[in-house]
């Protein structure tokens, strides 16, 4: 079974419900666990789809589920969040939970100071003088790290189109384009898209891969060995 990304999903009574967004593997053994459907064009949402409910993959890339379109509205919905984890650094510099502001864009904030923190001394009152600028300006970006959370398992790699395929030097060589699995939905290969190196999409079997993450395909031979030995996609 080959799950392209990008691709529609039907339903059982034949009905278009959205397509394929991303696969959710198995961190350890790179089985595909779910997929997720995106939904819609203005009014978007996502729907976690797990792989037992998939009955067939067509030869044009189509997912056909073995639900219908009324059941799909009843799955759960994929929920993502991009929040900030905070250094001891920046809890001890913070005097305050900062709450968020309506209209503000950005990862969340999720910190609160110590318990046991003492309360900072008063500012004395100052007033506000409009030529001295808005009163609250744009905030600078903490130098800490940007998170991902979902209401996926913990041990859920999500893979999306676009996803980088890195070689054993650190080139990148494409982005993947569909995964290829058997009939126990384990990953046996992944296709990368045709780009600045190939000419034509390659089949990469799992065996050249060295990790996955949900930034990149690290691969263990170099572009060369791929070119030469991969089978075109």
């Amino acid at each position: 079974m080959q799950i392209e990304l990008g691709k529609p999903v039907v339903s059982k009574d034949s009905e278009r419900v959205g397509r394929v967004d991303r696969i959710a593997l198995d961190y350890d053994t790179h089985e595909v666990k779910q997929i997720i459907v995106h939904q819609g064009i203005l009014l978007t949402r996502d729907r976690i789809v797990d792989r037992d409910l998939i009955e067939r993959v067509e030869d044009d890339g189509t997912v056909r589920l073995a639900i219908t379109a009324a059941e799909v509205e009843r799955l759960p919905e994929f929920v993502e969040a991009e929040f900030i984890r905070p250094t001891e650094e920046d809890l001890r510099s913070l005097p305050y939970i900062l709450p968020g502001i309506p209209g503000a864009t950005g990862a969340a904030i999720l910190w609160a100071p110590p318990a046991d923190r003492q309360p900072i001394a008063e500012r004395p009152y100052q007033e506000f003088d409009p030529a001295s600028g808005p009163l609250l300006g744009p905030a600078a970006p903490p130098e800490t790290t940007i998170e991902v959370e979902s209401n996926l398992p913990e041990d859920a790699l999500l893979i999306s189109h676009g996803t980088d395929v890195i070689d054993r030097e650190g080139e990148k060589l494409g982005i993947v384009e569909e995964v290829e699995t058997n009939e126990d939905g384990e990953v046996v290969a992944i296709v990368v898209r045709a780009g600045l190196l190939f000419h034509h999409d390659i089949r990469v079997p799992i065996d050249w891969v060295s990790s996955i993450t949900e930034e990149a395909v690290h691969l263990r031979l170099s572009a060369d060995e791929v070119e030469a030995l991969g089978q075109a996609g």
